[in-house]
């Protein structure tokens, strides 16, 4: 071979991708590979409870540049809003961090908005037809002043390009008081503007919100120069010209004026949790000149090579454009929470580090993400998922904790059970480089209970209550959680998994001890199950003595609509109800029971225990029956109505996580072709290319990572247990790159109608029992084949036992 003819044509390669990154011109282009990022649409999920967002960002990216047309309520999570609107929809600016896919709103720091008349600096409108967006770019409108803005991202940069209106004068409204849901409490505490020269400011904005003392510095340059500069403080209008001060207050907004001119305003904006050095550094390291469409070229090549790593052939056009929007979403967070120089905050206490060859990443919506985000990664981002899991093990030696849902290096306390100790079992149990003795001090602190005697340096800012929930010390003294606490039945499930996903770590680590103490406390599921109505229930206080109320092990709420029967007696001096109580209902939707469900949902947990639920429902057959009830029920509910409960299937729930593995548990029973049936409605009704084309939540990439994995055509049921389920494959070739190259699956004979499985192999030898396979046979590379067909009959039988 002549390597002179295959070195030449890579190194021209490389030098055309690195072209933007150090150019002063716009005529040296970087060449992108399109073939995939077209079928990109960020505008699914942006409508009903959905909850993303449709601006510029680039894979795992610090930056996320996006518009803010919802500034209130639920629907303001990601700062944006599909109401189906077509014209006149508002807009409050662009700012340059977002969440996506999340239940609660935070972040949109740093507002920007273009505008020519001072009339018009609340907030402008445009229509719906002059919106586009794609992997790395937005673009939009504005109606008043007839302003065009462009918008794209490094990793740590976001450019701004305004085409205004010939013959209008430039403005730009920087926004630092620019909050997001304020109704809920979350509020802007400085706003540091500084003027540096006249095509340069910098500043900060720190925030409470969902989580305090969040902290963004930011360092902005402009390509055409500022002409006059004013800022508005705590609402009033300031005097003197920003370029004479410095202004910092807790409402700071700046208003700068440019020369009009026939070349679009451009502006970058590096941002950085350290300091504005730090956000000065990432500006110079990210975008040292200008070029708009080279960086838009550099991002969306960046995510050319994220979605390359899963090519898919067959299928319908929009089957594909749904595949790789979730890999987009999917690859969004958790992000990278660092300078270029490697400079971050510890977890918690704020203190400046040195990332090393660890990156620092953040957003860690770990109860949805530990089912299939991160054992997705494990798949087709392996260093990437070995990066994730060190992180967690690090926040937790810099925290004093594992989180369980972390923002920007704070604790949150938000939602249930130890889901890093899943992440952090699964990566290790698939061979990732991780240290087992760290992994084990990690988990087992995590999973015991902690009071506040132990964390002597927290501050009540810092959320100590997200340390160690009390739900965890009456756990371990009761061997369950009892109602009385929040979501109590369902703490105990997430506990008993997290307890057996402890017991694989100490496994793996040759801890004998601990791995047989926390194998036995994973068992306490069992303390919740009730046999005669084959639910898991709620339960009582172990030690209740009030005489007035039956002594019922499980818990049943009160009737209201008798509460006028309700006796009120006296014991020992203290005053008792006695009330009515309703019978026990597997469709009540009670919180102080059940996580975002009720006992249907519920009832196929915890996650390690699916050989012992199938005994207990009578086999492969009784388990198919309790399964066929699931998704056969009504799908209305009783009790409190909650905006999480959504994409019914009977009550099989799609818009919540506990049922994402559900349909697959048909390939324990008898009927294993129901499998298929049941996922091939679910993504084909549940997942959309329009605006409410996600049920739910998108949840941090869980919802898009279910999409994945099931329209490849297998599932992780137990995340830490490395083996996966089949599913229905949606494409007729899909290519995974892996460590051993390329693991194929193959669909013979599929089509829409054709959505059963009439046999299936991995290289070339048949299944287990439960049609399940090892992550090592995807990680070795090499073909899962499937034979498809359209005839129930001929669906692959179960060899369980009935």
């Amino acid at each position: 071979m002549n390597m002179k003819k295959v070195i030449a044509p890579l190194a021209i390669a490389i030098a055309i991708a690195l072209s933007g990154c150090n150019s002063n011109s716009e005529n040296e282009k970087v060449l992108v590979d399109k073939s995939l990022i077209q079928y990109v649409n960020p505008f699914i999920g942006t409508g009903a409870d959905g909850h993303t967002f449709p601006g510029a960002v680039h894979p795992n990216g610090m930056v996320q540049l996006s518009p803010d047309t919802e500034m209130e309520g639920w629907g303001s999570a990601a700062g944006y809003f599909d109401h189906g609107q077509s014209a006149d929809i508002p807009v409050y600016g662009f700012s340059h961090t977002h969440l996506s896919g999340t239940g609660i709103t935070d972040l949109g720091d740093i507002l920007v908005l273009p505008f020519t008349d001072k009339a018009n600096v609340t907030y402008n409108t445009f229509d719906k037809v002059n919106e586009s967006a794609k992997a790395g770019y937005y673009a939009v409108t504005l109606n008043r002043g007839d302003i065009r803005v462009e918008l794209t991202t490094s990793p740590r940069v976001g450019y701004h390009k305004y085409t205004f209106k010939q013959g209008t004068t430039p403005h730009i409204k920087l926004d630092l008081d620019h909050t997001l849901n304020k109704s809920w409490g979350h509020h802007t505490t400085i706003g540091n503007i500084e003027f540096i020269d006249e095509h340069t400011i910098r500043g900060k904005r720190s925030s409470d919100g969902w989580a305090n003392n969040q902290h963004i510095y930011f360092y902005a340059k402009f390509n055409q120069p500022i002409v006059k500069a004013t800022a508005m403080i705590d609402g009033v209008e300031t005097a003197v010209e920003l370029k004479d001060d410095a202004y910092q207050a807790t409402k700071t907004i700046a208003y700068l004026e440019f020369a009009q001119s026939p070349q679009p305003l451009e502006l970058k904006v590096g941002i950085s949790p350290t300091g504005v050095e730090g956000a000065q550094t990432n500006l110079e390291a990210e975008a040292p000149g200008w070029g708009f469409d080279n960086m838009q070229a550099q991002s969306q090549q960046a995510w050319h090579d994220e979605l390359e790593k899963v090519t898919v052939k067959g299928g319908t056009e929009q089957q594909k454009e749904i595949f790789y929007t979730a890999m987009y979403h999917a690859n969004i967070a958790p992000m990278i929470f660092q300078d270029t120089d490697g400079k971050y905050r510890a977890m918690r206490t704020q203190a400046l580090k040195e990332a090393n060859d660890l990156p620092n990443y953040s957003v860690y919506s770990m109860w949805d993400t530990f089912r299939a985000v991160h054992p997705l990664h494990t798949i087709i981002n392996p260093e990437r998922a070995e990066e994730y899991a060190n992180d967690l093990i690090r926040k937790y030696q810099e925290g004093g904790i594992l989180p369980k849902w972390e923002l920007h290096g704070h604790y949150t306390g938000t939602m249930i059970g130890f889901p890093a100790i899943s992440i952090i079992a699964d990566a290790m149990a698939k061979g990732l480089d991780i240290n087992a003795q760290d992994a084990l001090e990690a988990a087992e602190f995590t999973a015991r209970f902690h009071d506040e005697s132990e964390f002597p340096d927290w501050t009540e800012d810092q959320n100590i209550g997200a340390a160690s929930v009390v739900q965890v010390k009456v756990y371990e003294d009761n061997g369950f959680v009892h109602h009385g606490y929040w979501n109590s039945a369902s703490y105990t499930l997430e506990f008993a998994y997290g307890d057996w996903a402890v017991s694989e770590i100490a496994r793996m680590a040759g801890d004998v001890r601990l791995q047989d103490e926390f194998l036995a406390r994973s068992e306490n599921y069992l303390n919740h199950w009730d046999q005669e109505t084959r639910f898991f229930r709620p339960k009582n206080h172990p030690l209740s003595t009030n005489p007035n109320k039956p002594p019922l092990e499980f818990n049943r709420p009160v009737d209201d609509s008798r509460l006028d029967e309700c006796e009120t007696v006296d014991v020992s001096g203290k005053p008792m109800e006695k009330c009515p109580l309703l019978p026990f209902d597997p469709y009540y939707v009670d919180e102080f029971a059940f996580t975002e469900g009720n006992a249907w949902q519920w009832k196929f947990q915890p996650l390690h225990a699916f050989q012992w639920l199938k005994e207990e429902l009578g086999g492969a057959k009784g388990l198919r029956e309790d399964l066929d009830e699931l998704f056969n029920a009504r799908s209305s509910n009783t009790g409190e109505d909650l905006p999480d409960l959504t994409g019914y299937i009977g009550q099989y729930m799609h818009g919540n996580e506990p049922s994402h593995h559900v349909p697959y548990l048909y390939n324990m029973t008898d009927q294993p072709w129901k499998t298929q049936k049941y996922l091939d409605r679910i993504m084909n009704e549940f997942y959309t290319t329009e605006p409410t084309g996600l049920i739910g939540n998108e949840d941090v990439g869980q919802m898009s990572a279910w999409y994945i994995m099931s329209a490849m055509g297998f599932y992780q049921v137990t995340p830490a247990a490395p083996s996966y389920y089949i599913g229905r494959p949606l494409f007729d070739e899909v290519a995974v790159k892996v460590e051993g190259g390329e693991f194929k699956i193959i669909a013979n004979n599929n089509s829409p109608h054709n959505k059963y499985i009439k046999s299936v192999t991995i290289n070339g030898k048949e299944l287990s029992n439960d049609l399940t396979f090892e992550h090592s046979e995807i990680k070795a590379g090499g073909e899962l084949r499937f034979v498809m067909t359209g005839d129930r009959n001929e669906a692959i039988q179960s060899q369980n036992e009935s």
